[in-house]
């Protein structure tokens, strides 16, 4: 049975591997014709293993139809399911991984505000999302909102007896302080 499990594992390895050179040359062609293409697997591989489309459609740079036919190629090329309606879900984690390692840092930190922003505006309450998302976006245009939603998500963690988390959330909150416009104001810097 481990063996069959090892092959397994190693079969799936393969085939993202595959995969991603299809993909990688597959985005080669486009950027020489100029084209664009879908932007399903990227956005979702942002939001986890599995995501809402309407939540990832909302937080899109491109319109409903380009997320869709990304997502499209994605089930057709067997890095993603559907397990119900609206929802996409990759296949095995390594395929998610994959997807998100192969985005640059400039791409993340922009995916995570877009999704933040859509996160604020179809599930507000949902405040350990926001701080994951708003945190891992990383500039000054979205360091005022990490920090209050991971305050709020360290508080949540704390009631739940959660103390290590709470005190990561808090220790993220005061890196994205130092982001905040107008952070490093001290007293000695105000005129007397």
């Amino acid at each position: 049975m481990l063996g069959d499990e090892r092959q397994d594992v190693l079969l799936l390895v393969v085939k993202v591997i595959e995969q991603r050179g299809a993909v990688l040359g597959e985005r080669a062609d486009q950027r020489r014709r100029g084209g664009r293409r879908g932007r399903g697997p990227p956005s979702a591989a942002t939001v986890g293993q599995e995501a809402d489309v309407e939540l990832l459609v909302d937080a899109a740079d491109t319109d409903e139809d380009g997320v869709i036919t990304g997502f499209e190629a994605g089930v057709i090329a067997g890095l993603l399911t559907e397990p119900g309606p609206g929802r996409v879900r990759f296949v095995h984690a390594l395929v998610r991984d994959t997807v998100y390692a192969d985005l640059t840092k400039l791409r993340l930190t922009r995916m995570h505000a877009r999704v933040g922003a859509a996160i604020r505006r179809l599930r507000p309450g949902d405040v350990s999302a926001l701080a994951h998302h708003y945190l891992r976006a990383a500039s000054a245009d979205s360091a005022e909102a990490a920090v209050g939603y991971a305050i709020k998500a360290a508080e949540r963690a704390d009631r739940r007896y959660s103390y290590d988390a709470a005190v990561s959330l808090l220790e993220q909150a005061l890196e994205a302080f130092a982001r905040t416009p107008g952070a490093l104001v001290t007293d000695w810097d105000s005129p007397h």
